[in-house]
């Protein structure tokens, strides 16, 4: 009885693995990107429809400094693209906007896009944690939620920047659970052809890569995350499925292979 269980469980292992990663791209990983369902009118119009590149929704600021392109998932590492510019923010005129905290969600009753929410507290958008990010030093803690944690809202934009709530984690009924550090660079050449971006007729001709987000403290499942700067002119979705750790994959193989050893041992000497 102990073999067949021993056998099941790393059965198990190995399938959900195998189930959890998807094929990705050499470079960026898989695209996990959600339309950030920002107002279309008439629906069905606009620039861009169903794409991020080269564009923010109808209704906001059409620039490539503003344009949040796309969210991947590189293994168990959160990587957000875009002409924004993650790490500085952006400057118009006299005032100066700064990117917000990653939010998410894992249990699937997350709110998100219209009609939006003017609401200081997580309960509005059901998120169960928060990537508190502090671009001046290049890292962040990640903490858990509850439905009363603080939150705060994007400071101006168009009408639609409601939908791109929330913006920032205030504190709140939160619990420290991790932390890391995390990088900014430009895209290469060889990336933004694999990853379908057009360059940008217009000026600055950004585009840029956030990495170093490692989403191992979920564990293996199903999440999806929330950026917007304080602006609200654009928003990036992603959901995703956060594959089983490599090791517990060569445990499952290990485990395979001294059973299926172990049972042709005991056919040889029956």
């Amino acid at each position: 009885m102990k073999k067949f269980f021993i056998v099941g469980l790393a059965v198990l292992m190995l399938a959900g693995g195998f189930a959890a990663a998807p094929v990705q791209a050499a470079l960026l990983g898989t695209n996990i990107t959600i339309f950030d369902q920002n107002p279309i009118s008439p629906p069905g119009t606009g620039i861009g429809v169903g794409y991020e590149d080269n564009e923010v929704e109808p209704g906001a600021l059409q620039a490539q400094r503003w344009d949040l392109e796309g969210m991947f998932l590189k293994g168990r590492q959160l990587i957000l693209v875009g002409g924004w510019d993650f790490v500085h923010g952006q400057t118009e005129g006299s005032t100066h906007y700064s990117s917000g905290d990653i939010f998410i969600d894992t249990d699937g009753a997350v709110n998100f896009g219209l009609p939006g929410s003017t609401s200081t507290t997580n309960a509005a958008y059901g998120y169960e944690y928060v990537v508190d990010m502090d671009y001046s030093n290049g890292d962040y803690k990640v903490y858990s939620l509850t439905g009363t944690s603080q939150v705060t809202t994007v400071s101006g934009g168009p009408a639609s920047a409601i939908g791109s709530n929330p913006y920032q984690f205030v504190d709140g009924g939160e619990s420290q659970v991790s932390a890391g550090s995390f990088s900014q660079e430009s895209l290469s050449s060889a990336e933004l052809s694999e990853s379908g971006f057009l360059n940008w007729s217009g000026s600055p001709n950004n585009h840029y890569k956030l990495t170093g987000i490692d989403l191992s403290f979920l564990g293996a499942t199903t999440f999806t995350a929330h950026f917007t700067p304080s602006c609200g002119n654009d928003n990036l979705m992603g959901h995703g499925h956060v594959p089983v750790p490599g090791s517990i994959l060569l445990l499952g193989t290990g485990l395979v292979g001294v059973v299926s050893l172990k049972l042709k041992r005991r056919s040889g000497q029956a």
